[in-house]
């Protein structure tokens, strides 16, 4: 029994350790990200892929829909529980396999008023 409660605890340890990003603001974020924007899940077109409707640009210039990858344990939209119709700030990166949204680089679930988003709209929008 105590080598079966290790044996799991090594595998949740590692999946866990897997993602560790470090802290970063959103400034660090928007830095590292070719694209910023908030868009709207518009269909999961496979487990491995997302679309989202470009809203509203923040930084770059990204197609009015944009496919995102998620294959990758520590990519953002590999979470099956993303429904169709909700809303994200993204910050994309170029990738091998095309434009990359990981759990490090900032994009979370869109909130109106939130103070990320204040800070990036005072940014670009001049």
């Amino acid at each position: 029994m105590r080598v079966a409660c290790f044996v799991a605890a090594m595998v949740f340890a590692t999946g866990a350790l897997a993602c560790d990003w470090p802290a970063r603001s959103v400034a660090e974020n928007e830095r590292l990200s070719d694209a910023v924007f908030i868009g709207t899940v518009v269909a999961r077109k496979s487990p491995e892929t997302i679309e989202l409707e470009v809203v509203e640009i923040l930084k770059g210039s990204p197609a009015r829909h944009v496919e995102v990858p998620t294959v990758d344990d520590c990519d953002f939209f590999v979470d099956p529980n993303i429904r169709v119709g909700e809303q994200f700030l993204v910050f994309l990166t170029r990738a091998q396999r095309g434009m990359r949204a990981g759990l490090g680089g900032g994009t979370a679930r869109f909130v109106e008023g939130n103070a990320d988003i204040t800070y990036m709209r005072s940014k670009y929008r001049k």
